[in-house]
């Protein structure tokens, strides 16, 4: 029995049932045009004078690219002046989806998947992308994705030609493929704690400016030890740990399992943890070049709670009275001294002239916010449209959440952060008359504004902003 079939649960709909009922008309088609000022499907129209087409490479057509590239790449703009459209307008191979040859199943799960991108508007998904997929699925002679595990896929894109299985066709083959096997069986909690991958999404995760991976507990290969860790991150998610804390406790539970593996294979049960064994442990990882002292000891207190755990709660039955770490064994955390900023390098980051080089008023407001506030870059990025209150005195304050703390918090504004949130809010009004729920929205496949600013965005800005301004920790000397 494949895959999609197991895969079909008991309330009676198939696989193909829920396709049919989740897709809407306009993804169920056979070829899927899409417009090339589209935020989510395209990246612009050809800037090419008179070109209908979209744009890829150098905000050209693949047709105008290589004309430009035979023509020896001459200046852009006098190119994109000077020479004519295409033939032919619009290409169903740059311009659409193109989802012929597929049967009806395999065809609905990848406009599905399609579906769902255009809903998220979290990445630019473009048609050459899933067209290359859709060749891939094709020459596998499938009736659905589910047919095939993952690293199957992976093989078949080997033997095909697709060698770059960490692009974004492989990519959304993997996204498509895991929206598939949740529509067939549910996506819910329960499903998803029964799995050795648990995503943040799946569990009603917080949001994060930051992409949370997922919590894979597969890199533990004793089965007895991996179902006490997820017994163990279960409980702390349901105590209201945020779920990049428990994804820490799993990692640090993971090297305890690699150590056991490597160095105590005899211990196949819970019963085998002695208090030798941990001692052994506690030497071995507080002598691991890779750890800084601050993870050393964060990895042995996770272990010592998680034990304190397993004895409370008898998550794993036959371990020993005497398997346990205690306080006054820990290895203290380094305490380095108090770090500030140099006011040189404030001057640098806070000059006026210095500022104006960043992209765009998105990035450079919120620098500033961050800048008079002190707030994390994280916290920053996920601000409301409008955040500011005026407390009892009169002055304006910032309400944000603090998500390492998990509560609401109010910080005073300087004037300079007053006045970079009201630019901000006009520079929003400007683009989203009917208001942007964020107050610093991703810049791209966001045309509603509801995608908060990516913090990895933020922080590839600032790291090319300093070179641009050629950013140094030292006075130079006189």
């Amino acid at each position: 029995m494949t895959t999609a079939l197991r895969a079909a649960r008991t309330d009676g709909l198939s696989l193909l049932d829920k396709l049919q009922e989740a897709v809407r008309p306009e993804f169920a088609m056979e070829l899927i045009h899409t417009d090339p000022t589209h935020p989510v499907f395209a990246r612009g129209q050809c800037r090419v004078i008179g070109c209908e087409r979209g744009a890829w490479t150098k905000l050209l057509c693949n047709s105008h690219y290589g004309r430009w590239t035979h023509e020896g790449r001459r200046d852009l703009d006098l190119f994109a002046t000077t020479t004519g459209p295409v033939v032919g307008g619009h290409s169903d191979r740059i311009d659409a989806f193109d989802l012929r040859g597929l049967p009806l199943q395999l065809r609905l799960e990848i406009a599905y998947s399609i579906q769902i991108r255009h809903d998220q508007r979290t990445i630019r998904l473009v048609p050459m992308m899933v067209n290359r997929l859709v060749r891939l699925v094709i020459a596998a002679k499938v009736g659905s994705l589910l047919d095939h595990g993952l690293e199957r896929w992976t093989l078949l894109a080997h033997e095909h030609g697709l060698t770059d299985t960490g692009g974004r066709a492989m990519g959304q083959l993997r996204f498509a493929w895991r929206q598939a096997l949740d529509l067939a069986e549910g996506l819910d909690a329960e499903a998803e704690f029964a799995r050795d991958t648990w995503r943040a999404a799946a569990l009603g995760a917080r949001p994060s400016p930051k992409k949370v991976p997922p919590i894979c507990f597969d890199h533990i290969p004793q089965r007895w030890l991996r179902e006490a860790v997820k017994r163990a991150c279960r409980y702390r998610l349901g105590a209201g740990k945020a779920f990049g804390s428990v994804s820490i406790d799993e990692r640090a539970l993971r090297w305890f399992a690699a150590f056991l593996h490597r160095h105590h294979p005899e211990v196949d049960a819970a019963s085998g943890i002695s208090r030798e064994v941990l001692e052994h442990y506690l030497s071995w990882l507080t002598a691991a070049p890779e750890l800084s002292g601050n993870t050393t000891n964060t990895y042995l207190v996770v272990l010592r709670s998680f034990l304190q755990a397993c004895h409370r709660h008898d998550w794993m039955p036959g371990l020993s009275g005497r398997a346990a770490l205690y306080l006054d064994e820990l290895p203290p955390r380094p305490r380095p001294l108090p770090r500030f900023i140099p006011e040189f390098v404030m001057t640098q980051l806070e000059d006026p002239d210095n500022l104006a080089l960043l992209p765009d008023e998105t990035t450079r407001h919120l620098l500033i916010l961050i800048q008079e506030t002190g707030l994390r870059a994280n916290d920053a990025c996920l601000l409301e449209y409008n955040p500011v209150i005026i407390d009892s005195a009169g002055w304006p304050c910032l309400k944000y959440f603090n998500h390492k703390m998990t509560t609401e918090q109010l910080v005073p504004l300087s004037q300079r952060a007053a006045d970079a949130v009201r630019a901000q809010q006009h520079h929003l009004d400007s683009r989203w008359p009917a208001r942007c729920p964020k107050l610093f929205p991703s810049p791209h496949a966001n045309p509603d504004g509801a995608q908060p600013f990516s913090y990895a965005t933020l922080r590839h800005r600032l790291a090319a902003w300093q070179q641009q301004i050629a950013y140094t920790t030292r006075p130079a000397s006189p």
